[in-house]
């Protein structure tokens, strides 16, 4: 945007802190009631005139449309949401609140603003500016400011307005540089008591994740023949697939990979590419694999595996699939895959496709995600999967496509990433980088100076945060990192195991003000929203809604109710309860809080 917005909280600054707005210094100092030099006596008025808003004026926080969405009925909202061209358009509307621009007639320049809760003005937040107008944003809902203009120079100032903002909730937020921000408060909770505002934040992440470092290497030395024989092996395949499809006049062939799968569920000691290697290496079907015994599961009408929750954590440790199918002669069939969310594939020992360590590039989740051309042998052939958890278990969609392409654009397709990946033979990985910070010097000092954020609660993985020390809002903000899950995760031991270490942070009142995040705001952020709202006494539609809220920056359909939101509520459906708030107090109880400790984090949280 080219117009400056600035940003306002009521938090009391006992100190000048700094503000670049279009490269010009803006003040912002506090005004407590006592004697500072150059605050405006309140009550002594003229020759300012404050002209809009209008003294005693509603003013809304959210556009037009953004508040069509939130008052639409539950279920029109369901269907909404999942329509693709409807979720554009929900995007288009804008994830940001509105601003609220103040105006006034009077000369001198040099303005001071003062803006609070208060009618006194008492710990107002103090604004500088050489024009006749201010824009301000963030604004609490629901709640009444005072504001007046004075100016310096000639001892003039204004009378006192004041300006009640609209009650729809939630509070969206701006932060610049994150995405998806928003106050948890706003809501009515328990016994018609609101929950607070400027307590507690949910946001993506303050810094991007982690990234590989490379270092150039030259092929022609020895030790790095594995790398040149990985680039000649995938030139290979391309060439064998080129071949065939000459044969067979350019056409795949249907798929005929089945339902059934052999799986293979080991522990802790398969987290390692050599085992990787070994099982993709495989042409035949064991009755065991490092340790683990065979299990079969069937995959749905839509070629879907969803297979059960581990007692260890998915996300580290690795399932195996494997099968065997017929084709009725040598050939390509075209091959659907799509999982949740790193994974590799080979056909009869040899490597097909792998994306183990970027992860998926789309996040449907469905077999027609990635479109393989996938070489066969006439009668058996022999498909394995290596399949590493992403958000929501262990989840494998395989089978035919819906839609048929010719081999050689499908090739193209294919070994997009391969070819990538031969052209990074070049260099060899040397570790990884950290993510860079999201916040610049100015929304830092915003983020712990008014928002006043003591405590950063980081729900990503090990791998995510690597070379992370602290919080990216520098030392006036507690680094909490601890790597969680999401939706039906939450029923597993990884899930509930982090959801106590977060929910020890909200019990302790030094903590707040809170912000918490994954990379996104929107799964692993959500399923802790999600909980702790529930606890709050946030009715069940608003708990629904305070998820869906992400729509208005995420425009993908496939986030949507049936694939991710309704596995998290279906955690809590056969507990105990008449409500689902019930349900989720007996869920922070079985993890082994008291009453005593849940009515303390309500207290802290509810006016």
């Amino acid at each position: 945007m080219n117009k400056t917005i600035k940003f306002l909280s009521t938090v009391l600054l006992l100190t000048a802190s700094l503000l670049m707005a279009a490269g010009k210094p803006v003040y912002i100092r506090a005004y407590n009631g006592t004697s500072i030099e150059a605050a405006p006596k309140i009550g002594t008025t003229g020759g300012i005139a404050l002209e809009a808003p209008a003294d005693k004026t509603v003013v809304p926080l959210l556009s037009d449309g953004q508040k069509a969405y939130i008052r639409m009925p539950r279920g029109e909202r369901v269907v909404f949401f999942a329509d693709s061209e409807k979720r554009k358009g929900m995007r288009d509307l804008g994830y940001y609140p509105l601003t609220v621009t103040l105006q006034w007639k009077g000369e001198g320049g040099d303005f001071q603003v003062l803006v609070s809760e208060e009618p006194s003005l008492s710990s107002a937040v103090a604004f500088s500016t050489a024009e006749n107008k201010l824009e301000l944003g963030n604004f609490k809902v629901a709640t009444t400011y005072y504001w007046q203009v004075f100016c310096p120079k000639d001892g003039k100032s204004s009378a006192v307005f004041s300006f009640t903002t609209e009650a729809d909730t939630p509070r969206l937020m701006r932060i610049d540089g994150v995405p998806n921000v928003r106050d948890m408060g706003g809501y009515i909770g328990r016994n018609g008591r609101r929950v607070k505002q400027g307590m507690v934040y949910r946001s993506a992440g303050l810094n991007y994740n982690s990234s590989i470092k490379y270092e150039s290497i030259d092929l022609s030395l020895p030790e790095n023949a594995g790398k040149k024989a990985d680039k000649d092996a995938t030139d290979a395949m391309v060439a064998y697939l080129k071949s065939l499809s000459r044969k067979f006049k350019g056409h795949a062939m249907p798929c005929t990979v089945g339902p059934e799968w052999t799986v293979f569920m080991p522990g802790t000691q398969c987290m390692n590419e050599d085992v990787y290697r070994e099982f993709l290496n495989l042409t035949a079907v064991p009755t065991s694999f490092r340790g683990a015994s065979a299990q079969q599961f069937k995959a749905d009408a839509k070629g879907v595996v969803n297979l059960p929750i581990p007692s260890h954590d998915p996300k580290k440790y690795p399932a195996f699939l494997i099968q065997e199918f017929e084709a009725p002669e040598e050939g390509v069939m075209q091959l659907g895959c799509g999982a949740d969310w790193f994974w590799a594939i080979s056909i009869n020992g040899k490597p097909l496709f792998n994306v183990l360590n970027e992860g998926n590039t789309v996040s449907t989740m469905e077999k027609d995600d990635y479109h393989i051309a996938m070489p066969v042998n006439k009668g058996k052939n022999v498909l394995a999967v290596v399949l590493l958890n992403g958000t929501k278990s262990w989840r494998w969609a395989c089978g035919d496509c819906n839609k048929r392409e010719a081999v050689v654009p499908l090739l193209q397709s294919t070994y997009r990433s391969e070819r990538e990946r031969a052209k990074k033979s070049t260099s060899k990985e040397v570790g990884r980088v950290a993510g860079a910070n999201r916040l610049n010097n100015e929304m830092k000092a915003y983020t712990t100076q008014l928002l006043g954020i003591k405590s950063d609660i980081d729900l990503r993985s090990d791998k995510e945060c690597y070379g992370m020390e602290g919080s990216p809002m520098g030392e006036a903000a507690t680094w909490f990192h601890y790597s969680s899950s999401a939706y039906g995760g939450m029923a597993g031991d990884g899930g509930k195991a982090a959801f106590c270490k977060v929910f020890r942070v909200f019990l302790d009142k030094a903590n707040y003000p809170i912000d918490f995040h994954c990379i996104a705001g929107q799964d692993r952020t959500g399923a802790v929203a999600f909980i702790t709202n529930g606890l709050l006494g946030v009715p069940e539609e608003k708990l629904y809604l305070d998820w869906e809220v992400t729509g208005f920056w995420n425009p993908n359909a496939e986030f949507n109710h049936v694939k991710r939101f309704d596995k998290l509520v279906d955690v809590f459906a056969n507990l105990p309860g008449k409500t689902i708030n019930d349900k989720i107090e007996k869920y922070v109880l079985d993890l082994g809080f008291t009453m005593e400790e849940i009515n303390t984090f309500r207290e802290i949280m509810l006016e």
